[in-house]
């Protein structure tokens, strides 16, 4: 299952995971709300789970109510690719020094979380992989052993981060794996992961996707599903799965609901005959 950026941020904060502060709002109302609250520039960003939002005109700076207004409105409802824009995060606007990229994805070849980082953030890093294979420091970890503190510093070091916040990034990266481990993720993003002016590490965006045969253990994740989201043929078949099965056998005033049961009783008869 895959989250909404918001959704994907609300779960990085429950693991600490510094996000910038934002609220959700689905009305122009609530937008502009959630923008006097947080305060200006503030940012308005449309909730699709698909990339090229920016280019599609989804992601605007507001400087005051009015451009909170006015970008809500061009917004919401806005088609992006294909999906409808049905929420927005308002953000607080963020000072931006540097841009890495950062995520942990399960890798099934090696059968162990795989964690990546690298300084060329903000860009597909499908592109940067086949452009500048080494502009990507990799890591599997031992599920046995977890992610370890040196091994946050270490990517940071082989990455080429800034040496004054190879710390945080690396603090930030056993952060993310606590989320990816704890709410069974496949995977975790972030792209950006920012380092702000005054060298705070942030993470910007949050691209997150759930194991769906575990969400019966994490009933807070069940709800955030986005059924417009999903594939028609998948809703469908979720539907049908979830109805109540008919019993394979009849209702005892019935016969047996098998010749073998039948057999066994003959047997049984015979038996206390003898």
């Amino acid at each position: 299952m895959d989250l909404l950026e918001y959704q994907g941020k609300l779960l990085f904060a429950r693991h600490d995971v510094p996000v910038p502060e934002g609220k959700a709002a689905t009305s122009v109302e609530e937008a502009v709300e959630a923008a006097e609250a947080i305060g200006y520039p503030c940012v308005v960003k449309a909730q699709v789970q698909i990339g090229g939002r920016g280019k599609a005109g989804g992601i605007k700076v507001a400087q005051n109510a009015e451009e909170a207004e006015a970008h809500a409105k061009a917004i919401l409802g806005m088609d992006i690719r294909g999906l409808t824009v049905h929420e927005v995060w308002i953000e607080e606007a963020s000072d931006i020094a540097d841009e890495y990229y950062a995520s942990i994805v399960f890798d099934r070849s090696a059968k162990a979380p795989l964690v990546m980082l690298s300084t060329k953030g903000g860009m597909d890093i499908e592109e940067v992989a086949e452009a500048d294979p080494d502009a990507i420091a990799r890591l599997h970890v031992d599920p046995l052993l977890g992610f370890q503190d040196f091994q946050g510093r270490r990517l940071a070091f082989e990455a080429g981060v800034d040496a004054d916040v190879v710390r945080p990034v690396g603090a930030l990266l056993k952060q993310l794996y606590g989320a990816f481990i704890d709410e069974e993720a496949m995977l975790v993003e972030v792209n950006p992961l920012i380092v702000t002016g005054d060298r705070q590490v942030r993470a910007l965006d949050a691209k997150v996707t759930l194991d769906d045969s575990s969400l019966f253990r994490h009933a807070e994740n069940a709800e955030l599903r986005n059924p417009s989201a999903e594939d028609p043929q998948e809703r469908m078949a979720k539907r049908r799965s979830s109805r109540p099965s008919r019993s394979s056998c009849p209702t005892r005033r019935s016969r047996p609901c098998s010749s073998t049961s039948s057999a066994g009783s003959r047997a049984a008869t015979r038996s206390r005959a003898g």
